[in-house]
C-alpha cells in the first residue's frame, strides 16, 4: 500500500499550554511505503519540508492491531515525557471503523491482560499501562451535551502522568483537552483508511517513531 503525508502549509494550532504549543510552519513532510506483516510493520520514509500529517492504508484487522503495537511502543519509549506532560489521543471515525479494536490492540501491546471492554455504556475504562502510566479510554457517544464532560468531572482524569484514547471527541468539544494525536478512521470495503496528525511536540516524536 501506497501512503502519503501532508498537511497545511502555514496552519498553527495551539496545544496545551507552555511547551505543548505546536505550528505546523517548521515541520518536516514525510511519504512512506508501507508493508505490513502479522507482528511488525516496516516502513521507508523520505522527508520534505512543511508539516505532519501520516496516511495509511490496512488490508485486515491484522494490519489495524499491528499498527497499534507500533503506537504502543512509541508511547511506552517517551513514559517519562508522559509523566511530565500526559498525552492525549483522539479517535476519530464512524460506527465499525475500527477504533475500539485499534484500542484495544494498542492496551494489549501495553501490557493489559485483563478483559478491554468498550466504554460505549460507562463513557470511561481504565486501565494502567507502562510503569507508572494510567490509561482512560473514553466514548462520548451517548452525551447528549458537551456540558457533560465538565459535569463528570473527566477534566480531572487528563494531564501529568495519563494517556487518554477519545471515541466521539466531538461530542465533548469545546471542553475536551487539546490532542497529541489525531487517528481518523474510516472504512473502505473491508479494508481500514488511516489518517494521523500530530499536534504537539511529543505527539510529532510518536508519529515519527511509529513510521520509523
Amino acid at each position: 500500500a501506497y501512503v502519503h503525508a501532508i498537511a497545511p502549509r502555514s496552519t498553527q494550532t495551539s496545544g496545551r499550554s507552555g511547551n505543548h504549543a505546536v505550528s505546523y510552519l517548521n515541520l518536516r513532510l514525510f511519504t512512506c511505503v508501507f508493508e505490513p506483516f502479522a507482528l511488525r510493520m516496516h516502513y521507508t520514509c523520505t522527508h520534505a519540508e512543511n508539516g505532519r500529517h501520516h496516511h495509511s492504508f490496512f488490508e485486515t484487522q491484522a494490519d489495524t492491531e499491528a499498527f497499534a503495537r507500533r503506537v504502543a511502543q512509541a508511547l511506552l519509549a517517551h513514559e517519562s515525557d508522559i509523566a511530565q506532560h500526559g498525552f492525549n489521543l483522539r479517535l476519530n471515525g464512524g460506527l465499525g471503523a475500527g477504533k475500539t479494536t485499534f484500542t484495544r490492540a494498542l492496551l494489549r501491546a501495553c501490557g493489559v491482560t485483563g478483559r478491554v471492554r468498550s466504554p460505549t455504556f460507562e463513557l470511561v475504562e481504565d486501565y494502567e499501562i507502562g510503569k507508572t502510566l494510567a490509561f482512560h479510554h473514553f466514548d462520548f457517544y451517548r452525551f447528549e451535551s458537551a456540558e457533560e464532560f465538565d459535569e463528570a468531572g473527566f477534566r480531572e482524569l487528563f494531564g501529568p502522568g495519563m494517556v487518554t484514547a477519545c471515541e466521539w471527541s466531538e461530542k465533548a468539544a469545546p471542553y475536551l483537552p487539546d490532542a497529541d494525536l489525531e487517528i481518523s478512521l474510516s472504512v473502505k470495503d473491508l479494508s481500514r483508511d488511516a489518517s494521523l496528525k500530530a499536534y504537539t511536540p511529543l505527539g510529532r516524536v510518536v508519529l515519527m517513531e511509529v513510521c520509523a
